[in-house]
């Protein structure tokens, strides 16, 4: 199977909630020219919510997790052959190198199996710790071509989906509505009698809260059929 990894989009950053940065200075040594000293004044210790981490030690820790990736869809695929897609992943490491919580930005896979298996792959793998903050942030992109060679599914709109288009959508917001997400976009596979072989789901920090529910709402609604193969339509 080939794995085509996009350049990874790392979020470094060095700066507290929406405050303007501010310049790092150099430590106050004692007047005996030893070790750092305190600055005079009442100056408290200040620990920014999002610190910066290692872009390179980032970047290997990615590339580290392809082979468990590319098994997780190995594995999602063994139910429905043709999935792949690309996914954006948005990972929060704490400062003992630990994944604090990680939910995908974005993502065509459509099969959440899949999905929260390359989650949980991000999770198990050491992550440089993050300096100047409490945690740091790190994102990337891959993109996966279905394991299993052959006809693609049809690329479908949400206009294609017909009669219970509506009731999708409703599904779709109500779970949206109690996971207190912002922002949820699914993307689901349509076989040829209608049925939704699958659903993946991504948006914003909610998106992993509101997942169980999307996929649970829509196995029993029955769309209009593609034809005689299957189908893969995004609800925005």
């Amino acid at each position: 199977m080939r794995v085509l990894p996009f350049a990874p989009a790392l979020l470094l950053l060095a700066l507290a909630c929406s405050s303007a940065p501010t310049d790092v200075e150099a430590p106050v040594t004692g007047e005996d020219g030893g070790g750092p000293s305190r600055p005079a004044g009442n100056v408290p210790d200040v620990d920014a919510d999002v610190g910066a981490l290692n872009e390179s030690q980032v970047m290997k820790t990615f590339a580290s997790a392809q082979n468990d990736l590319s098994a997780c869809l190995r594995q999602g695929a063994s139910s429905v052959p043709y999935v792949g897609g690309h996914v954006r992943f948005y990972v929060r490491v704490n400062k003992q190198g630990e994944v604090a919580r990680a939910h995908l930005e974005d993502s065509s896979i459509g099969h959440r199996d899949t999905e929260a298996c390359m989650l949980s792959a991000l999770k198990k793998r050491s992550w440089p710790a993050p300096q100047g903050g409490r945690e740091g942030i790190a994102q990337t992109e891959f993109s996966f071509d279905p394991p299993n060679p052959g006809r693609p599914p049809i690329e479908w709109s949400a206009s294609d989906v017909g009669k219970n288009r509506a009731k999708v959508e409703e599904a779709i917001a109500g779970c949206k509505r109690q996971s207190g997400s912002s922002a949820l976009q699914v993307t689901a596979y349509v076989e040829a009698d209608g049925t939704i072989a699958a659903a993946g789901v991504s948006g914003d920090e909610g998106a992993e809260a509101a997942a169980g529910c999307v996929v649970s709402a829509l196995r029993d609604i029955k769309l209009d059929s593609p034809g005689s193969w299957a189908a893969k339509v995004t609800f925005r």
